[in-house]
């Protein structure tokens, strides 16, 4: 309703958290706010990681955290692979978090530099909630932010239903506008 009514903010920046970010998402929030948008990563526990102005990546905020990807087999990722994000809090001393698995999945961002100068490593995304993935046959994983991201370069689709059938077959049932 912002753009709508065009009501106008004066804003230096807009944070965002809690949900996958999406480029349509920030490109309307930015134009709806008139202001760059810094994309965060947090759970209850921890702040994670951060966006800088260079927008390439999540910071992981490694003076405090230590933060693992880890593979099916429980091995330590290093690699663009997605994994399992396992965190151990190196700060809070009264009730520690070691090797504490969050339940969400990301990758990290492979590169040499940020050219923002920070050398802390990053996450390239995050993926969601592992219990929201479906999962089908051939290890495919599908995160729940899949579908709503897709359809939406269908103008005319109104809504959408996806039905599991069973690990190899899923049903996508659509209302058409109009």
């Amino acid at each position: 309703q912002i753009l709508e009514h065009r009501i106008s903010f004066n804003l230096d920046s807009v944070i965002t958290s809690s949900e996958t970010l999406y480029p349509a998402q920030r490109a309307r929030i930015e134009k709806a706010f008139g202001a760059p948008v810094y994309d965060n990563y947090s759970s209850r526990e921890f702040a994670i990681a951060a966006e800088c102005s260079w927008h390439s990546g999540l910071h992981i905020n490694e003076e405090i955290l230590f933060v693992e990807l880890l593979n099916d087999s429980n091995e330590r990722i290093f690699s663009d692979e997605d994994g399992r994000v396992i965190i151990t809090d190196l700060y809070n001393l009264s009730f520690p978090f070691i090797r504490y698995e969050i339940g969400d999945l990301a990758s990290w961002k492979i590169e040499d530099r940020c050219p923002c100068g920070i050398t802390n490593k990053k996450f390239e995304r995050i993926i969601g909630r592992e219990s929201d993935i479906l999962k089908l046959a051939y290890g495919i994983r599908i995160p729940p932010t899949f579908f709503p991201d897709y359809f939406k370069i269908y103008d005319h689709i109104s809504d959408f239903m996806v039905e599991i059938l069973d690990e190899a077959t899923i049903h996508i049932h659509t209302i058409i506008k109009g």
